[in-house]
């Protein structure tokens, strides 16, 4: 919330609406409910920074903005994304985006993973360094020009700093 709040933006958190409390494994209708929620509750919000829409998503979440929103509900990144921890490429290389090809130019799409969140942790066995790497050249593919990337961190999928991550995306550090 301090981040947000330094940055001109109002955090809002939603927790998803899925069953089994994740974010992924029901893509299509938490893509809708988050379309939704958008749409009807948060577009409409002012705040300093111009009411743009920042979304930051941590392991699932961030899966849930590079297999979900980015390509089913673009419209609603309207600031840019954070990706930590993950944000893969969609299983289908032929999967197209909803962001037009106008706003792909400069919409700011960041991915943050350290460099042992590898999946060799048994606490953690998704490769979420790799997942990370992929997801942005998928992006970048579909001509994303503000791609960036830092896979420098010495952390693993339960120490990355997400606040500080957060921090310097939106700072335009990262």
């Amino acid at each position: 919330a301090a981040v947000a709040a330094d940055h001109g933006l109002i955090l809002v958190q939603p927790l998803t609406p899925a069953e089994d409390l994740t974010w992924w494994t029901e893509l299509a209708p938490n893509t809708a409910w988050l379309a939704a929620l958008h749409r009807e509750h948060l577009s409409g919000l002012t705040s300093a920074g111009g009411g743009t829409t920042w979304w930051t998503g941590y392991s699932g979440g961030a899966e849930m903005i590079t297999y979900g929103l980015l390509p089913r509900a673009g419209e609603v990144v309207t600031g840019g994304a954070v990706m930590v921890g993950g944000g893969g490429a969609p299983d289908d290389p032929g999967t197209q985006v909803t962001v037009t090809e106008a706003r792909r130019a400069d919409l700011p799409l960041t991915w943050a993973t350290g460099v042992h969140d590898d999946g060799s942790d048994p606490r953690s066995t998704f490769d979420a360094l790799s997942a990370s790497v992929e997801g942005a050249e998928f992006y970048r593919a579909r001509g994303f020009g503000s791609v960036r990337t830092d896979f420098s961190r010495d952390a693993d999928h339960f120490t990355i700093d997400q606040v500080n991550v957060l921090h310097n995306a939106l700072s335009g550090r990262l």
